[in-house]
């Protein structure tokens, strides 16, 4: 990358910690108000040093012996009839310096306020994004990343803005010290502005080694946690397979990595913090020698000077610090943007028309589709029509699109051509909320959360009171497993379902759909993971609640669709053959040879 490059992506992340500041703006108003008033309290404390040393020195601070600043104190403190006595000045100094450490105060908790608030926006933002993003751009990420940049990169954008302020803030005081010593002596300080500019430059050099290093930090990180998702997901593959060596190695590849470039961003932030300091005891001597073997100041003024000095030192370095801490933070910052924005990502966009209820029949025309802007089509010129209330079954080798049509219908994508129909009205035209309440699905990868079975049930509806739930739990044949279980319905069930078998985990889901009571039943291979006495209960349970509703089954088994009013059956993303059960089986037909197969093996 190009050093403009390298400087373009540094100021579009810098404008970014400035926009976020933009969230609360009379917080940051306020907060950026604060350091100006802190400076300027800081100043003129530091100020008062100068009459304090004249009264000792001199007794006074009205005498033509004493230094010019002191002077034009006495003249405005006599303006508002006040002696420019010793104890007034000690007393103004003190005041001066409580406001200071005030201001620093409330500056402080109000800045931990607003990054902790501006942390939260973010986070909410990002995860609002994966959750409208479809799932075709979760496909082709790792769920490890996400969890990284919401976690811990969000965190380190909120660091790049508090540096940000940090920085700001010793620029402010840093320039008021500035001017305060140009008015003692603007040749020194000439002479001082170019010592800041090398350090300044200096300071550049370890800024961008900082910023290398953390993308790389960033890179490996991403890694590392999806690495550790990726094993707690595996981790009954890897028993099985008695992989744990080999896990271990790849773990401790990508860690080893990871804490080794940390080591050398820690080098890194030593190396300049050295060169930092370096500079300053040999610029301390080159001013003492010259203020007082060349410009000839007066030994009070020498001390004030560079007691200053010593203080602007410290915030220059601080200054610095604070670049190279931002420019750490900053690919952080620039992987929060990019997930929180939807630019880019692949989304479902809604509709706006509130569907009610299905009075006709759903209409597929000309329905093609397929995955990213290159794949192979999964879908083609498919035609089909499902009328209100009837139940049709689809069945069809791995890989003819069978999933991916129910997808569609549930518009977790839109085709890539045609369009899908609701009573006559364009699918994407209808609120995504409003169609999916007419839905209740259930998949052949059923999804349990860590909670208890009661939990998982009522996630099919949020308002359902506990009797629609044991009914749906009846309906499902739940009852019989969960009634054996140590605390019932409350039973927590483990990551994942963990505790629970695969046909225990599916009648859960099954019993999910149930509770939603739908116009519309998709179940995609719904059985396929429960046994022939548990399948037999759930047929019975789904004729049942087929009655007066439209029925979309997607099966494995053909034995639990022959009650099906159509049968279609796919191949190559195409309708090939349909009819049902007793009209496929008189013919020659594919769908005979898949029955036929299965008596087979059943035999």
């Amino acid at each position: 990358m190009s050093q403009n490059e390298k400087s373009s992506f540094l100021k579009s992340d810098l404008l970014e910690c400035v926009r976020c500041l933009r969230f609360y703006p009379a917080h940051s108003f306020l907060l950026l108000s604060l350091l100006t008033f802190g400076a300027a309290a800081e100043m003129a404390g530091m100020s008062m040093i100068i009459p304090v040393f004249d009264f000792i020195q001199y007794g006074g601070i009205t005498g033509t012996q004493c230094s010019f600043y002191s002077q034009m104190v006495a003249e405005r403190l006599l303006q508002f009839h006040l002696q420019p006595t010793l104890p007034l000045i000690l007393t103004l100094t003190m005041i001066f310096a409580t406001m200071q450490f005030g201001i620093l105060y409330v500056q402080t908790t109000l800045g931990a306020k607003l990054f902790f608030r501006i942390r939260q926006k973010i986070r909410n933002q990002a995860y609002d994004t994966l959750i409208d993003a479809s799932p075709e751009f979760h496909t082709y990420q790792k769920s490890g990343a996400f969890v990284e940049v919401i976690h811990n990169q969000v965190t380190q954008l909120g660091e790049a803005i508090r540096n940000f302020i940090l920085i700001v803030t010793y620029f402010i005081i840093s320039a008021a010290y500035l001017v305060f010593l140009a008015a003692i002596s603007w040749k020194l300080t000439l002479l001082l502005c170019g010592v800041a500019i090398l350090k300044w430059m200096t300071s550049t050099i370890f800024t961008w080694r900082a910023h290398h290093l953390a993308k790389k930090i960033l890179s490996f990180s991403k890694e590392h946690t999806a690495r550790l998702i990726e094993t707690l997901h595996a981790i009954i593959l890897i028993k099985a397979f008695s992989r744990e060596p080999y896990e271990k190695k790849r773990y401790r590849e990508v860690h080893g990595q990871l804490e080794g470039t940390k080591i050398k961003l820690t080098y890194n932030e030593a190396a300049h913090s050295f060169l930092d300091h370096l500079i300053i005891p040999m610029t301390l001597c080159v001013i003492v020698w010259l203020s007082l073997t060349v410009f000839k100041l007066e030994g009070t003024l020498v001390l004030i000077y560079i007691t200053a000095l010593v203080r602007v030192f410290n915030l220059m370095t601080l200054l610095n610090q604070g670049r190279v801490k931002m420019s750490a933070s900053l690919p952080g910052v620039h992987a929060v943007v990019w997930l929180r924005q939807m630019a880019g990502k692949p989304h479902v966009v809604n509709g706006t028309l509130v569907k009610e209820r299905l009075e006709q029949q759903i209409e597929l025309k000309q329905v093609g589709f397929s995955y990213g802007v290159n794949g192979l089509p999964v879908l083609d010129d498919l035609n089909l029509s499902i009328r209100r209330d009837e139940h049709i079954a689809i069945v069809g080798p791995t890989g003819s699109g069978k999933t991916t049509l129910v997808h569609l219908l549930l518009r977790l994508y839109d085709p890539t051509n045609g369009a899908i129909f609701i009573d006559g009205i364009d699918l994407r035209q209808i609120a995504l909320e409003s169609w999916h309440n007419l839905i209740g699905y259930v998949s052949q990868d059923t999804f349990i959360f860590n909670a208890s079975i009661y939990e998982n049930i009522r996630y099919g509806k949020l308002t359902a009171a506990r009797d629609e739930i044991e009914e749906a739990i009846r309906l499902s044949h739940a009852s019989e497993f969960i009634n054996k279980m140590p605390d019932g319905v409350e039973t927590m069930v483990g990551d994942r379902g963990a505790r629970l078998s695969g046909g225990q985990r599916q009648r859960i889901a099954i019993a999910r759909a149930f509770l939603r009571n739908p116009q519309i039943l998709l179940m995609d291979e719904a059985t396929s993971a429960l046994d022939s006495v548990t399948e037999s209960f759930i047929e019975e349970s789904t004729r049942e609640l087929a009655k007066n509703r439209t029925t979309i089954t997607i099966a494995h088994r053909l034995t639990t669709i022959q009650s099906a009013n159509r049968i279609i059956v796919l191949d190559q993303g195409k309708v090939v053959e349909e009819g049902t059960h007793e009209s496929l089986i008189a013919r020659e037909s594919l769908y005979k040879r898949y029955h036929e197969l299965q008596i087979l093996n059943q035999t």
